[in-house]
């Protein structure tokens, strides 16, 4: 099971999830404190709740893609009430197929985006029409013109696709100057933000260094 802190931030992200169509969220959470495995039950809640439907994770780089893979094989295991195949779309591995209809589809951001511009239009709009979530890790990449473009394209061509992105700083551009980075970041995601809160505490980080989650730091 979740964390309290977790399944108070999971149940705030379905609430907005489950409200309307295309609706969308970003979770932020600090790193070490569980975004991934938060938004792996999610996954879980979501598509043990339809007969069918393609979940999305796009994330960046090998190394992210492999981690939500064995991410969602462990919680599947537990959480799945059917069996669902596991696609692996990043590097030199797999396809989408156009006619996936029920399965957990980890995409490499580059490869997708590549695979995705040699589409012709109804090539797109069926595999756009059995995607039901989008769950866009290191979210603060979804800014890019590309990507946002794929994000929106596919959410234009299906109202019934929900998407999720998680981060540990969507805010970093305003640290360089770039808020414009930012202000396309709180539209593609709607205005919807999620923080960790835990009640009598003002920074998460403080909260989960004290209850373990998290080391302290010790200057010397």
């Amino acid at each position: 099971p979740l964390f309290p802190h977790q399944s108070e931030a999971l149940f705030k992200c379905k609430q907005i999830l489950d409200e309307k169509v295309n609706a969308r969220v970003m979770l932020h959470m600090p790193t070490g404190s569980g975004k991934t495995r938060t938004a792996m039950h999610l996954v879980a809640r979501h598509l043990n709740n339809r007969r069918a439907g393609v979940v999305l994770w796009l994330a960046s780089g090998q190394e992210l893609c492999e981690q939500a893979a064995e991410a969602f094989e462990k919680a599947w295991s537990n959480l799945g009430e059917r069996t669902i195949p596991l696609k692996r779309f990043w590097g030199s591995q797999g396809k989408w197929l156009v006619d996936l209809e029920d399965c957990m589809l980890v995409a490499g951001l580059g490869k997708l985006w590549s695979a995705w511009n040699n589409y012709d239009p109804g090539e797109k709009v069926k595999r756009a029409n059995n995607v039901s979530l989008i769950i866009f890790d290191e979210a603060h990449q979804s800014t890019a013109p590309t990507y946002r473009k794929m994000i929106e394209e596919l959410l234009r061509r299906n109202s019934d696709i929900r998407l999720l992105g998680l981060s540990a700083t969507p805010g970093r551009s305003h640290a360089d100057g770039n808020t414009d980075s930012d202000s396309d970041l709180v539209s593609l995601f709607a205005g919807n933000k999620v923080p960790l809160s835990v009640d009598g505490y003002d920074s998460p980080i403080q909260f989960l260094q004290d209850e373990g989650y998290l080391s302290k730091i010790e200057l010397d």
